[in-house]
């Protein structure tokens, strides 16, 4: 399932993992039900993505973020070119690659790029 902005989160989506703050303290267990007290508990302790799917999926369009694996990789290479200065095993740096390719695929899968 796919991980997603928390700005983006919706009343109803599911969560798929655990979401832990900065410091890893849980503050919500997977398989809960998002409410928008939850959205706002993430703001507040620094949560930027979790992994949701979405509670009645087969009723609603639950694959607005999918996206095509040769798209994913033509966003790879793209972000390759721009971290090719980098070096992606230092925690920081892949974390912020992971970012960058998250919200990448989500834009794209929007058609807002």
């Amino acid at each position: 399932m796919p991980r997603i902005p928390v700005q983006d989160l919706k009343e109803g989506m599911v969560l798929n993992d655990d979401v832990k703050d900065k410091k890893g303290r849980l503050l919500l267990p997977k398989d809960n039900t998002i409410t928008l007290k939850h959205i706002r508990t993430f703001k507040t302790w620094g949560v930027t993505m979790v992994s949701v799917g979405i509670a009645g999926a087969e009723d609603i369009d639950g694959d607005a973020y999918e996206v095509d694996e040769a798209v994913i990789k033509s966003i790879k290479e793209d972000l390759d070119k721009n971290f090719k200065h980098n070096n992606l095993e230092h925690p920081f740096v892949n974390q912020l690659y992971n970012i960058c390719l998250q919200r990448t695929v989500v834009k794209k899968s929007r058609g807002e790029i």
